[in-house]
């Protein structure tokens, strides 16, 4: 019965901070979702392609097919957006405003000499604002001269073989002909047509670098949707009602149970939502996440984990004041560690894993593992899901005997007590 009491009245004061609670979470939400596109903007800008400026001096029908054919390529184009330019010095003049990357000058005549074996090689101009890449750039730009030029090898293997059989000069002729058109056409489709890609997960997380920012905001938001509740977690934590309360026959269990409880719920009810609208508007996404149901379940277990550490963190540290701030300076610091602010791949390799030993980590760690991914400490990836569930349960036996000890020691004296 004073379980069921105490239940009544947290839920009072649960109903209380509702429907700020929920105007909140959803502004939160909103944010969340615009600083993890922003910072998995940032993650993803070098990949994204570099305008290059392109001049051909040539400008022959077979130049312009072999510009196009290369350019198509689905890797080339990943890498690099190529535009056709006319004049070097105007080219050179908007690299310099920041308008391309680089810029790509083939000289006259280039195609003849690659057809016949001839060193021939353009000139490259690199812009400091894209350092590094500049060498892929470059890498690519001589890609179809390279291609051809080894490609020759065989068509000078062929000429020597016609030459030591003393075979006519027509045959020698039209095997340098269809060679070299041979030669032209699989050099130039040879990334589509030899080499297969694959993208890989993001880092060492076994999902994409979409899903790992939403994982990291997913937990950000269950911590902080902690601080909308101050009325169910502080109101009764005054010495004077504590003390009524257990007067009343109230334990410390059953003080506790409701604060956790509905904060639980709430949460889950949240991310329930969030699953379903992220499942209608990004249905590719979570196609390799596993079964929904395996999802639903982790999520919710996490949401009751947050729960229980906000919940009993914000009861022990009530009297003392700065749950709030505690919660929230935490969770910010936490985020970075995890690389949820900046990408993984520019933090210390040790700040991610150190992370996973956290209250944050570890809850991270269970909804990567939700999402189809993995996330393993020192322990190592086949361990990471019990590494996380036992780094969870150590937590949440230090929160107890914290919270438990502060409750014990309230109200210190009969002079708080006011009945």
């Amino acid at each position: 019965m004073k379980l069921l009491s105490m239940l009544k009245r947290d839920m009072r004061l649960f109903l209380r901070d509702l429907g700020p609670a929920v105007l909140l979470t959803c502004i939160l939400a909103v944010a969340c979702t615009f600083a993890g596109m922003a910072a998995r903007s940032g993650a993803e800008r070098h990949t994204e392609p570099v305008k290059v400026a392109l001049i051909d001096h040539e400008d022959s029908i077979l130049s312009r097919i072999s510009i196009s054919m290369v350019t198509d390529q689905s890797y080339v184009s990943s890498l690099m957006e190529l535009e056709q330019a006319e004049d070097i010095d105007e080219a050179l003049s908007d690299m310099s405003d920041g308008k391309y990357g680089a810029v790509v000058e083939l000289p006259d005549g280039y195609m003849e000499k690659i057809m016949h074996g001839q060193s021939c090689r353009g000139k490259i101009y690199i812009s400091d604002a894209i350092g590094n890449e500049g060498e892929l750039i470059e890498a690519i730009a001589d890609l179809g001269s390279r291609l051809l030029t080894s490609g020759q090898l065989g068509v000078f293997a062929g000429e020597r073989v016609i030459e030591n059989a003393g075979l006519p000069e027509e045959v020698h002729s039209q095997f340098l002909d269809n060679s070299n058109s041979g030669l032209i056409t699989f050099a130039l489709d040879a990334y589509d047509t030899v080499f297969s890609f694959e993208v890989l997960p993001y880092g060492d997380t076994g999902i994409s670098i979409q899903l790992y920012y939403a994982a990291c905001w997913i937990v950000m938001v269950m911590f902080i949707t902690g601080l909308f509740f101050p009325d169910l977690y502080i109101s009764d934590c005054k010495g004077s009602i504590y003390s009524r309360l257990k007067t009343y026959g109230v334990n410390r269990f059953s003080f506790i149970f409701g604060k956790i409880l509905y904060p639980a719920i709430f949460r889950i009810l949240i991310v329930l939502i969030a699953i379903f609208a992220a499942g209608k508007i990004f249905p590719d996404a979570f196609a390799s996440s596993g079964s929904m149901m395996h999802m639903v379940l982790i999520l919710s277990a996490v949401c009751i984990f947050v729960s229980y550490i906000t919940g009993n963190l914000a009861v022990a540290l009530s009297k003392k004041g700065g749950w709030a701030v505690a919660v929230l300076a935490l969770s910010t610091v936490f985020l970075f560690m995890a690389g949820g602010l900046v990408p993984r791949t520019m933090l210390p390799e040790i700040l991610p894993k150190l992370v996973l030993y956290t209250p944050f980590g570890s809850a991270l760690a269970l909804v990567v593992n939700a999402l189809g991914g993995s996330l393993g400490g020192f322990a190592g990836k086949e361990y990471a899901v019990s590494q996380a569930v036992i780094v969870c349960a150590v937590y949440i036996v230090m929160i107890t005997m914290f919270v438990m000890k502060t409750l014990s020691n309230m109200p210190k004296s009969d002079e708080e007590v006011r009945l």
